[in-house]
């Protein structure tokens, strides 16, 4: 196919409809003037296959970043590497797709002015953007280290710009005493003062483990009682007897259970999980 045997391609392409980059497009992918007629073109899947291609045009680039079609403008952004400052960041602040929290790793993610800009923004996603900001001063990043989201305290936590007395406080957390801990800014004294011989380990390490009741799921406790109650236990003197030579006492009785029982888990177990 080709740019003149587009009439084979449907006409109306819905958001959510996912769709492969036409091979040929791909094929053309370093061709400007291929590229300039697929992002110009009133068909959906031309212009998402012209996004995805590096060899895009910067007029190209520009149009399709304000392209009507979502997923065109989550595809240049993903995949294009001159893809604009604005457009990564408005697709992170108000996208609900999975990929939006990994937007700010992309080279043209912005960083100038984002302190002055979401230090108070009401949105805990925007503040915690204001800590990409080079112009977040230690003052900023303490204040956000006692936000009342838990991930803009923890994003706060890791910021080497906190102030030292306050990365030892929040050592004592159990929500982000972990991201503290990972500061580099944190003396190396304390560093290792987890590691010496006798010394209680950190309540982030602790205090936020439970224990937890694990219970099976209907479908496999129910379906193992039906089995080992219609299944006739191998008991001496029984037509399920069998010799076990060299086995004796629990073992014994252990080893004439049916098989299915040995290798199942038990029906309840106790384990200690993180929440």
């Amino acid at each position: 196919m080709d740019l003149d045997q587009t009439h084979s391609l449907p006409r109306k392409v819905d958001a959510g409809d996912r769709l492969d980059t036409l091979r040929w497009v791909w094929d053309a992918r370093e061709d400007p003037e291929v590229l300039r007629r697929c992002a110009s073109s009133a068909h959906t899947w031309l212009r998402r296959s012209a996004a995805v291609c590096p060899g895009l045009p910067e007029d190209c680039v520009e149009g399709l970043a304000g392209d009507a079609d979502f997923a065109v403008r989550l595809l240049l952004a993903e995949r294009h590497p001159s893809a604009p400052p604005e457009l990564l960041l408005d697709l992170y602040l108000h996208g609900t797709h999975l990929a939006a929290g990994s937007l700010t790793s992309r080279p043209g993610f912005p960083a100038a002015g984002l302190a002055a800009r979401f230090a108070d923004a009401p949105d805990p996603r925007a503040r915690a953007l204001a800590l990409r900001g080079p112009g977040a001063t230690p003052e900023l990043v303490e204040r956000l280290s006692r936000d009342p989201a838990e991930w803009v305290r923890y994003a706060a936590a890791c910021d080497a710009r906190l102030p030292v007395a306050r990365i030892m406080e929040l050592l004592e957390d159990p929500e982000v005493g972990s991201a503290a801990a990972c500061n580099r800014s944190l003396p190396v004294p304390e560093m290792r003062a987890p590691l010496a011989p006798g010394r209680a380990p950190p309540t982030w390490r602790t205090g936020r483990l439970r224990e937890q009741t694990w219970v099976p799921p209907t479908w496999r406790t129910g379906r193992l009682r039906e089995r080992a109650s219609v299944r006739p236990a191998r008991t001496a003197g029984g037509p399920g007897e069998r010799a076990w030579p060299g086995v004796t006492g629990r073992s014994r009785e252990r080893a004439s259970r049916p098989a299915h029982l040995i290798s199942a888990p038990p029906l309840c177990m106790t384990m200690r999980v993180h929440a």
